[in-house]
Order: C-alpha cells, then sequence, then structure tokens
C-alpha cells in the first residue's frame, strides 16, 4: 500500500466520510493486518496495570475485539467503539451478557456513557485529520473520571526523526507520526497529563509505536469536544440497538449502532 509524506493536510471537510471507507474496504478485503500484529498487545496490559477492580473502560477502535476481550476476561466493563462493526462483535457480547456494549460510529459523534476509569486508544488517533486530534482527545476526557487511565497508541519515526511527519495513503486516509514531545504536548492541550512513554518496535521501516499512558487532569478543557474543526462540520449520529440478531433503525454513514446482550436490552 503507497504512502506519501506530505506537508500540509488537505481539507478536513469529508475526511470522516473517507476515513469510513477506508477502514471498510480494509475489513472487506482482509488488509486489517492490524488485528493480529504482536506489537499491538503492549497497550492493553498497560491499561489493565493500572486498572481498579472492576472497572469501567471505554475501548476506542475496538476492531475484531480482541482488546476487548482481554478487558473482560480481567472482569472490567467495556463499552467498545469502531467505525466498522465485525462479525466477532456478537458472540463477544453473548458470551460476557451484561458486561460489554459494542458501538458502530465515529467517536466524534457517538454517545458515550461513562464516566470511565479507563479509555484505550490503540490505533486510533493517528489517523484522525489533524485538526481534530485535540478535540478528540478532548471528549475522551470529558468521559473519563478524575485521574482516569488514557493508553494510547501513536505512531513514531523509526528512524530517529526529531520531527513526525504526515503520511497519505493512496486512498486519502492519513497517518501522523509524533515524537515523544509532540505526543506529550498534544495530550496536555487536551486534559491529559502524560506520564510515561515507551517506544514498541514493529515491522516498519517507516514508523514504531509510542505508547504513551497518560492521566486525565482534574479540570480538563472539556469545551473542545464540542468545538467544530476549522473549515469542517460536527459530525451527526443516530443510534441503534442490537435486539434479536438484528439493529433496530436503518443503518446510514455517521449513524451509531450498539450491540448488547439479551440482558442489556
Amino acid at each position: 500500500m503507497s504512502h506519501t509524506c506530505i506537508t500540509e493536510a488537505p481539507e478536513a471537510v469529508g475526511y470522516d466520510e473517507l476515513l469510513d471507507r477506508s477502514f471498510r474496504r480494509s475489513y472487506d478485503e482482509g488488509r486489517d493486518i492490524w488485528s493480529d500484529e504482536p506489537a499491538m498487545e503492549v497497550c492493553v496490559q498497560r491499561l489493565l496495570a493500572r486498572l481498579p477492580q472492576r472497572g469501567a473502560v471505554l475501548d476506542v477502535g475496538a476492531g475484531r475485539g480482541r482488546d476487548a476481550v482481554a478487558l473482560l476476561g480481567a472482569g472490567h466493563r467495556v463499552d467498545a467503539v469502531d467505525l466498522v462493526a465485525t462479525d466477532d462483535w456478537a458472540a463477544i457480547a453473548k458470551r460476557w451478557h451484561g458486561q460489554t456494549a459494542f458501538i458502530e460510529g465515529d467517536v466524534l459523534a457517538v454517545r458515550l456513557a461513562g464516566p470511565y476509569d479507563g479509555i484505550l486508544d490503540n490505533g486510533c488517533l493517528h489517523h484522525q485529520h489533524p485538526s481534530a486530534c485535540k478535540r478528540y482527545l478532548a471528549k475522551l476526557a470529558a468521559h473519563a473520571k478524575p485521574g482516569a487511565t488514557l493508553v494510547v497508541s501513536f505512531f513514531t519515526p523509526a528512524d530517529g526523526r526529531s520531527q513526525g511527519g504526515l503520511w497519505q495513503q493512496h486512498d486519502g486516509r492519513l497517518t501522523q507520526e509524533f515524537t515523544e514531545a509532540q505526543a506529550r504536548a498534544l495530550l496536555h492541550g487536551a486534559g491529559w497529563q502524560a506520564l510515561d512513554c515507551l517506544a514498541v518496535p514493529r515491522a516498519s521501516a517507516r514508523y514504531h509505536y509510542l505508547v504513551v499512558t497518560a492521566e486525565r487532569e482534574m479540570k480538563p478543557p472539556s469545551s473542545l469536544a464540542l468545538a467544530t474543526p476549522r473549515g469542517g462540520r460536527p459530525p451527526t449520529a443516530r443510534q441503534s440497538r442490537f435486539r434479536g440478531g438484528k439493529f433496530d433503525g436503518s443503518s446510514a454513514l455517521h449513524a451509531s449502532r450498539v450491540v448488547r446482550s439479551a440482558k442489556d436490552t
């Protein structure tokens, strides 16, 4: 898959639809290589080490549910969000009835519950439009308890460059790199205090992972979560529940669909 380094981000208008299409194609064509990547297992383990017993957790970018299963198996309550609902979700929701909900939609558009003890972002933030990153993190902070833990995986330059670059795939999906200093500054400006950073090598000559553990500040700038990015528009959301093997209501781009167990519904 081709990537091009760009010096300026494209217009934000329409990027949410582009990102949705890109990930749907990746799953449809079996190109979701992240679903089984060993290097991505580090994130959830670092979050598990800091959670209270039977904590409430938000899993952003749940994918096929690997991290959600690890969290559920440890006894936590999990709300899992992803742009694309996979076939794995219903079975996981059935196995951990009353303990989990899977929500299909853009995390900036869906209604979140919370407040959460912990939030996991294992590979979503670095694909957001650069103009939305701070707003994205601020929304997470607004739904977290004071002192809650966020573990987030950034892409970081593999060659030790002092500044992260911005890359664009052939279909328009963006991938943003962050150095440790850039990651810490972004988090601090959106209601999170970075505690530690761990570089995780991966099979790529371009970028590795930078796993950052952060704590929600006592008074996050929650107003950022509601701001509209320059040149953009706020995403819309419509929500329906999973009942009797079907989603209530028609699906649409930016719609939010919830898969819960029978006990929840």
